[in-house]
């Protein structure tokens, strides 16, 4: 038996996914002949037939469709320990306080936050619902909202207007 690669379970779902070698070689950016051959090497190794081949397309085996869900969860597991070592790199991390209105902070800001939120996992936001002026320079808040005559709001960070939320008219 030959020896299995980690790398040849990336080209079987490429495969899989794309039922066939031109559509996997351009997803893999790796030229079809190479494909073909990394399957045929990873279908040696295991000593099955993971695909049945023919002008159309590759379709998948039952053993292909056995080694598929395996190979998914592989791949899920090798992409969350990669986002997991790369740590702060990805997304935005800290503490931001925003000063607002009591209706923008209750209304508007919960759905806009919470988005950005589940973006970025390392993010906090904090919310300060007040009916005064806060004080960029004191760090009272890091982004101000106020209202406006038409029904929107403006946010301006220490650094400048950072974005712009319309209400719904």
């Amino acid at each position: 038996m030959a020896e299995t690669r980690w790398d040849d379970l990336r080209v079987f779902l490429a495969v899989a996914r794309a039922e066939g070698l031109s559509g996997a070689g351009r997803a893999l950016r790796l030229d079809p002949a190479t494909v073909g051959r990394r399957v045929a090497r990873l279908e040696e190794a295991l000593g099955r037939v993971l695909f049945l081949k023919s002008p159309q397309g590759y379709a998948l085996t039952e053993e292909g469709r056995g080694l598929l869900a395996h190979a998914e969860r592989a791949e899920a597991a090798v992409s969350g320990a990669l986002e997991e070592a790369r740590g702060s790199e990805r997304g935005l991390t800290g503490t931001v306080r925003i000063g607002a209105p009591d209706g923008c902070a209750t209304y508007v800001l919960p759905q806009v936050t919470a988005q950005i939120v589940a973006e970025n996992p390392g993010l906090e936001v904090q919310v300060v619902a007040l009916p005064r002026v806060f004080n960029l320079s004191k760090r009272e808040a890091t982004a101000t909202i106020w209202p406006r005559i038409r029904p929107c709001a403006a946010a301006t960070t220490s650094r400048g207007t950072a974005w712009r939320a319309t209400s719904p008219t």
